[in-house]
């Protein structure tokens, strides 16, 4: 009878555990869209009406003001217990809304990497500006030695020309042929001197190297600003015969802050806090009990369901989002 009875508890047990019904308890879903559109006052950032102009937008740093770490009866633990890469939920949220056709987002998180980028583009451009001129300075000054040359060389076989074909009188009024030459060659020495020896040019910045940075028409910032652990605690637990059954399910609640602020006067159009719960239930089953004098039959099963705190908190900046576009949508103009 004893084995019958320890064989109907591990399947009951069994039963528990691993065929729990649709709908009881936390259900693990695969994004924090599915998780938001259980609030009735929601609808998916992707279905909104499209915008002919979209908005550009600027997402900073959303931090975590809750300092939290993750909890632990075992060991000490150091992991925060939300996510430290909030911004980028609230950037995928927003590069959702009306298929895409709401915001322009203008990168901050990497502000200064983006900078650094630039800053080495426009550098390259402006030598190469620099070097295009050089070469450019480099050619115009050796053309100008060439014409300077050819006009002295003209001069000079003029010069011979001239004293070779005079008569006895002309060269007795023409100065001696030696000192032609050498006013020619003082002449020639002037135009050269006046050729810059070394390259002439401006610092040339292309304006059109790289387009100008977009400035951003609003600013969405905010932060996490509670995580509660333990908001509810609850747990039933049956033992007979040895066997025994444990059912305990614990509620946390995330709470995010959003605000949505215009640059031109920095006035917050529009600002919504929401909530969002995290549950986790357990389901344990156990038995243990002497087959023999010296052998003891145990068996132990169990299931552990935790909802994933990043998909709570991307439901909670995607409520926000929705909220504050409900409020001002209709306002934003870029």
């Amino acid at each position: 009878m004893r084995w019958v009875i320890l064989g109907l508890a591990a399947l009951g047990v069994a039963g528990c555990t691993l065929n729990t019904p649709e709908g009881e308890g936390p259900q693990v879903v695969r994004g924090g869209d599915s998780v938001a559109a259980k609030s009735a006052d929601y609808r998916p950032l992707a279905d909104l009406p499209t915008r002919n102009t979209p908005v550009t937008i600027a997402v900073y740093d959303i931090p975590d003001l809750t300092g939290a770490n993750l909890r632990t009866d075992e060991f000490a633990e150091f992991s925060k217990a939300v996510s430290q890469g909030a911004d980028a939920l609230v950037v995928e949220a927003l590069s959702e809304v009306g298929g895409g056709s709401w915001f322009r987002i203008v990168e901050r998180k990497a502000i200064e990497p983006l900078l650094q980028e630039r800053r080495m583009a426009l550098s390259q451009a402006d030598d190469a500006g620099q070097r295009q001129n050089a070469q450019q300075a480099q050619a115009d000054r050796e053309r100008l030695q060439d014409n300077i040359n050819a006009e002295i060389a003209t001069y000079r076989a003029k010069l011979e020309a001239d004293y070779q074909s005079a008569n006895t009188e002309q060269l007795a009024q023409m100065p001696p042929f030696e000192r032609a030459l050498a006013d020619l060659q003082a002449y020639a020495d002037t135009r050269r001197k006046a050729v810059p020896l070394a390259p002439s040019y401006d610092r040339l910045l292309q304006p059109s190297a790289l387009p100008q940075m977009l400035i951003a028409d609003y600013i969405m910032t905010g932060a996490i600003v509670a995580h509660d652990t333990d908001v509810l605690s609850r747990g039933t637990g049956l033992r007979i015969q040895n066997v025994g059954v444990i059912n305990r399910v614990q509620k946390d609640v995330i709470t995010v802050n959003l605000r949505l602020v215009n640059v031109g006067t920095g006035e917050t159009v529009a600002n919504r806090t929401v909530s969002q719960t995290v549950l986790s239930r357990k389901d344990q089953g156990d038995t243990m009990n002497y087959v023999t004098l010296n052998r003891i039959l145990e068996f132990e099963t169990g299931v552990v369901t935790n909802e994933p705190r990043s998909l709570a908190l991307d439901a909670a900046f995607r409520l926000a989002i929705y909220g504050i576009l409900h409020d001002v949508g209709a306002k934003l103009t870029p």
